[in-house]
């Protein structure tokens, strides 16, 4: 990530997974800044195994291991290569 002028950021962005991905993934996002007041971040945002939540009153609350709806982060999805079981 790089500051490109006082109201731009720039994330140049390359995911290798050779189990999942054909060939390396590319990005580049720009983000401009943000003037709104009382903007907030939503940290419930990625879903795979996010155990942080909006609340119904709008709150960030979090599941904690054993409570209903927790997602165990050691059984996130594979690819086809980390799938197979040993013969």
């Amino acid at each position: 990530m790089r500051k490109v002028d006082a109201n731009t950021m720039e994330d140049d962005i390359t995911v290798w997974d050779p189990l999942s991905l054909v060939e390396p993934w590319h990005v580049v996002k720009r983000f401009a800044r943000v003037t709104t007041p009382n903007l907030r971040i939503n940290m419930w945002s990625c879903e795979e195994n996010n155990n942080v939540i909006k609340g119904a009153d709008g709150v960030t609350d979090f599941i904690l291991k054993g409570e209903t709806g927790y997602k165990d982060p050691n059984q996130l999805i594979r690819g086809p290569e980390q799938a197979k079981t040993p013969k």
